[in-house]
């Protein structure tokens, strides 16, 4: 009678229980747990360049420091507008560790769509990679957008404007002692962006 009520338990393996067990983590325990088992093995690797599990935590506690220590609070939105990189990991984690949101904005995205991303979300920090950052700089003042935090990857440094630092001086907070997220992560998910009046193609780019 079970199997008729749950036809799909005849196609588990013998060792698969219908019940399991799951353990309810935020996605920084599972950093903590990653460093508790693999230490000073490398963690992430770029252009020749490699960071430990040791590392990365140490770089994201430092960086939820200064992310804390401007205010930034559990249930608050840090939007990511950055391409695959070692800092996108850095800030991502560090933003769960305070039990914060993370908004994800596409780095293709035009002033409009960004605009529209930053309003529905209402967040109030962002990482933006620095050659993206004129974008950001003309719909901040439109924003609830506090601080800007600009991240560069080499290259001739861009001229930033007010409320706006580059991710290096954020290293150079203290580290504190912070509780443990007392949430699960999340993920903001923005509804579709609403389709803009007709205009030339290249009019949005």
């Amino acid at each position: 009678m079970e199997n008729l009520q749950k036809p799909w338990l005849k196609f588990y393996d013998h060792r698969v229980d219908e019940h399991v067990s799951v353990k309810h983590e935020s996605l920084y325990d599972f950093l903590e747990d990653s460093v508790s088992r693999f230490g000073d093995k490398p963690a992430l690797t770029f252009y020749g360049r490699s960071w430990s599990y040791n590392e990365t935590k140490m770089i994201v506690d430092r960086l939820a420091s200064a992310l804390h220590k401007d205010g930034f609070k559990k249930g608050d939105r840090a939007a990511l507008m950055l391409p695959n990189c070692p800092q996108y990991i850095f800030t991502l984690f560090a933003i769960f560790r305070l039990g914060g949101i993370a908004v994800q904005v596409n780095p293709m995205y035009v002033e409009r769509e960004i605009s529209f991303v930053l309003e529905d979300s209402d967040a109030t920090h962002m990482f933006v990679l620095d050659a993206l950052y004129p974008k950001v700089k003309k719909v901040q003042g439109d924003s609830a957008l506090r601080k800007v935090i600009a991240i560069g990857l080499g290259g001739e440094r861009i001229a930033l404007g007010e409320g706006t630092c580059i991710l290096k001086k954020c290293f150079r907070c203290r580290l504190m002692l912070l509780k443990p997220p007392s949430i699960r992560w999340r993920m903001w998910r923005s509804c579709s962006i609403p389709a803009a009046r007709p205009a030339s193609l290249k009019a949005l780019c």
